[in-house]
């Protein structure tokens, strides 16, 4: 009974420094928005519009470096993954080097760097990390897709591009809601060779 606990104890210990950690790597990142911040603010006096208006113009740099943070720290595990079972070939397959991905959310673009992992004999390659975060074929993924099609489905292409670009932040060209609301009003699921194929046509994939 005392080794058990003294497992959960360990357990806990671990827990709590992870936790702090995160904590820590996030506190860090407030300060360097803050220094953000304040660089952009004026010494005269403001406006409330004018505080409200430099915030929200520097709002998605620190959601993003949020959520980008506690991405790397709840996926420590994938970022380091070195090797990959896989149920193609069976085979053991080693990682290649890490492949970079910036992908747009509403909170902000989050950048990626993920190992990467190729079996030639089966010639299936896997980005383990984008399989457990489940991310889209794309820069744009679920959480702005589905807003654009919010707002497509209520005005006109041009209008909604233009009004979401204002409000998020995130350029939707008319082209590629136009794509989105089709598929939505067909009641088609988005297939990854769709999405493709769609965001190529209209420059959104990178």
């Amino acid at each position: 009974m005392g080794d058990v606990a003294k497992v959960i104890a360990l357990d806990d210990v671990r827990a709590s420094q992870k936790h702090q950690a995160l904590r820590q790597q996030l506190h860090e990142r407030f300060d360097q928005w803050l220094d953000a911040l304040e660089r952009q603010v004026p010494a005269a006096e403001l406006t409330l519009h004018q505080v409200s208006e430099t915030i929200w113009g520097l709002r998605q740099p620190l959601t993003a470096s949020v959520a980008q943070t506690i991405v790397e720290h709840r996926h420590q595990a994938e970022h380091r993954r070195t090797s990959l079972h896989c149920a193609t070939c069976e085979r053991l397959l080693p990682a290649r080097p890490t492949v970079r991905r910036t992908v747009e959310t509403l909170v902000g673009a989050i950048k990626l760097e993920r190992p990467y992992f190729y079996g030639r004999q089966c010639q299936c390659g896997r980005y383990p990390l984008d399989e457990v975060l489940g991310l889209r074929v794309g820069r744009m993924q679920l959480d702005v897709q589905q807003a654009a099609v919010d707002l497509a489905t209520e005005l006109p292409y041009e209008t909604a591009s233009t009004l979401f670009g204002r409000l998020s932040g995130i350029a939707v060209r008319s082209e590629c809601m136009h794509t989105l609301i089709q598929q939505v009003a067909e009641g088609l699921r988005v297939s990854p060779f769709t999405m493709y194929a769609g965001l190529v046509l209209n420059g959104q994939l990178m």
